[in-house]
């Protein structure tokens, strides 16, 4: 977790122009998903804040997409992730609001990014189980700021991804 905190934070002050670059945009793509080659012009045409294509998760027994967000007393609840049958109505071949999409394939705009900390869980966050990567935060931060995230359905990137390889992957680092 921490150093996903760190890498995402280097990348986040190089977007915000903290370096000397200018930068519209964070276009993130993680090492894992892989989609069309067209795609950062594809988002930005698309004209929105926060915008992603979805992908499968969990070795593809389900999607990244959460099925729904319910608002109580200011807290955030989060439904389960979609399972491939119900992505399949999902799937609609439209741009929509997704809720949480993960940093997997999602373009923010700078102006949006200056909105949002790159962080892991506070401690009462972390109580209530919420004690994950950055990229749930990124999300949980936007939703709380009523900043929508927008998926485009008609695409879906290749997630070349499973837990037993993260697993493989931690044992090797650890030793």
């Amino acid at each position: 977790r921490y150093l996903l905190l760190d890498c995402t934070k280097y990348i986040y002050e190089v977007a915000l122009g903290n370096f000397g670059l200018d930068y519209d945009y964070w276009m993130s793509i993680e090492s894992d998903n892989f989609p069309p080659p067209y795609i950062i012009e594809h988002l930005i045409a698309l004209q929105k804040r926060v915008v992603g294509i979805p992908y499968l998760h969990h070795e593809g027994k389900d999607t990244i997409v959460l099925n729904n967000v319910i608002t109580k007393c200011n807290e955030i609840e989060f439904s389960d992730f979609l399972t491939p049958l119900q992505a399949l109505n999902f799937f609609d071949g439209t741009v929509k609001e997704g809720y949480q999409t993960g940093i997997g394939c999602l373009l923010i705009h700078k102006n949006t990014l200056k909105q949002i900390e790159i962080r892991l869980g506070n401690e009462e966050e972390n109580e209530l189980g919420l004690g994950n990567p950055p990229d749930y935060f990124i999300h949980y931060d936007l939703l709380a700021l009523g900043i929508p995230v927008f998926l485009d359905t008609r695409l879906m990137c290749e997630h070349r991804n499973s837990k037993k390889n993260w697993i493989e992957i931690e044992k090797k680092v650890s030793k």
